[in-house]
């Protein structure tokens, strides 16, 4: 019987490395990072690991290098163990007969993904049958990765960012009663937004600042006017950063929105008979 089509979402992340930076020293980048076997915490149960990489060899040539990372439960012995015969907690007779190797983590899930080198992003299958992992998590997840690489290896700082879904900016800008707007922004590469990312980050790293907050307030009683000038910084800062905006309903509630909060999800359909999952990814990029 052929398999049905399902429904896969791909989400996406900016991964600025600040300069010097290449393609080159991304893919070796990538390349520290798998070699480092870093487990990573994702709250109290789970963990994840950069599990395979594949494409190292020629990823510059290709624009492409994919793997996957590799998500577990860490089964914690210590804890009570219930006994589904008997319907009480295990005795501790019977706990004594399970043996587990402190290596070996149960549950595994592969969460595959391709990394392009000349835009600095990585795709990955954020949602998959029963297989879910939050962009928020892998944000924070490479985020310690490339720390941890940075900081035991000759690489410049990396900053990573949930790319936010496309009509995230649209709904910061419109939000009722618009009275502030935060951007916060971390050094981007020149090469995200053009010649205003360029100049961002050059002042910046003249500065030897990471990372830069700006405010915006409304008077009393009046509506932001987002500029052009406005929304290009807020573009830059939503790829390298958050935006944040701040209003009120007609009943004078605060409301805020925020491009953290709204990252990418592009929800696609996927039959196995037709093409591989890096094909759908590479499809949901170019969407």
């Amino acid at each position: 019987m052929a398999q049905r089509a399902r429904t896969v979402v791909v989400s996406a992340m900016n991964i600025a490395m600040h300069r010097p930076h290449s393609r080159e020293r991304y893919v070796e980048l990538f390349s520290s990072a798998y070699d480092v076997h870093k487990l990573y915490a994702q709250g109290e149960i789970h963990g994840l690991i950069l599990g395979s990489l594949y494409g190292i060899g020629d990823a510059v040539q290709t624009n492409e290098l994919s793997g996957e990372i590799y998500r577990f439960v860490k089964v914690d012995a210590n804890e009570p163990w219930f006994n589904t015969v008997t319907r009480k907690q295990a005795t501790e007779k019977e706990v004594q007969q399970i043996s587990i190797p402190r290596h070996l983590l149960a549950h595994m899930q592969k969460i595959p993904f391709i990394f392009f080198p000349r835009e600095h992003e990585l795709w990955y299958v954020s949602k998959d049958k029963s297989g879910v992992l939050a962009p928020g998590i892998v944000e924070k997840y490479l985020q310690t990765l490339f720390d941890h690489v940075v900081a035991d290896q000759q690489f410049p700082q990396v900053d990573v960012t949930a790319l936010p879904d496309e009509d995230a900016l649209e709904e910061v800008f419109n939000v009722p009663g618009l009275h502030r707007v935060e951007l916060t922004f971390k050094r981007p590469n020149p090469d995200d937004v053009g010649d205003l990312a360029a100049r961002f980050e050059q002042r910046l790293a003249g500065l030897n600042v990471q990372s830069r907050q700006e405010v915006l307030t409304a008077k009393r009683g009046d509506r932001l006017q987002p500029d052009p000038q406005l929304l290009a910084e807020a573009e830059v800062a939503a790829r390298n950063g958050r935006v944040t905006s701040v209003g009120v309903d007609e009943h004078g509630t605060p409301i805020e929105v925020t491009t953290a909060k709204r990252p990418k999800r592009v929800f696609m359909r996927f039959s196995e008979a037709k093409e591989t999952i890096r094909e759908l990814i590479k499809r949901a990029k170019n969407q």
